[in-house]
């Protein structure tokens, strides 16, 4: 038998005495915690094991907390709030000017990254921590959103250009989430 403590909240084990012992063996197992009023779930599989919570996801390592939820959906918020609102402008701009849709090509590209530039900035400084994170999740998401209005919409998947595109926003929004949590003031500390 090996000897696990698992994790709870906050990060802290459960005192030895009440430590959970659980057989080296491969198979998944669950084990419902109970502590300080707060159920938590042991998942074991191959030596990697968490406790996750209510507020806590756990998914190959990596520990995604309602906070950093919280702030991908900033992210997007405001990508999708300044989209909408320079898509009515463009719009305008088109109508009652003798612009062209291709003369805006470029722009509106450029105006594409920056703006996943920015989502991934207010998804880092929202979060305070793990800034590439929550950058690649918020490029992450804001692919996938499209894809679905894109598949749901017109029942087509990317093309190929439109896949290197969102393979660059991926990566404009984790260097937004990179300078973000730099730019922001106050860091959260762990424990």
């Amino acid at each position: 038998m090996r000897r696990f403590t698992p994790c709870l909240k906050g990060g802290k084990g459960l005192p030895d005495a009440e430590s959970v012992f659980l057989q080296r063996d491969g198979r998944r197992m669950e084990r419902h915690l109970k502590k300080n009023g707060k159920i938590g779930i042991l998942n074991f599989r191959r030596d990697e094991y968490a406790c996750t919570t209510k507020r806590e996801f756990f998914c190959r390592g990596w520990t995604v907390s309602m906070k950093m939820m919280r702030s991908v959906f900033y992210g997007l918020l405001t990508i999708y709030l300044i989209a909408a609102l320079f898509s009515l402008i463009f719009s305008l701009l088109l109508s009652f000017t003798s612009l062209h849709e291709s003369s805006l090509e470029g722009v509106v590209t450029a105006f594409s990254f920056l703006l996943l530039f920015i989502g991934g900035f207010v998804a880092g400084g929202k979060g305070k921590e793990k800034g590439w994170i929550l950058g690649a999740l918020t490029g992450v998401f804001y692919a996938v959103i499209n894809f679905m209005f894109q598949f749901l919409g017109r029942d087509s998947g990317f093309t190929l250009e439109q896949t290197a595109y969102y393979t660059f926003f991926l990566l404009v929004a984790t260097a937004g989430g990179v300078f973000g949590v730099n730019a922001s003031g106050k860091r959260s500390k762990k424990a």
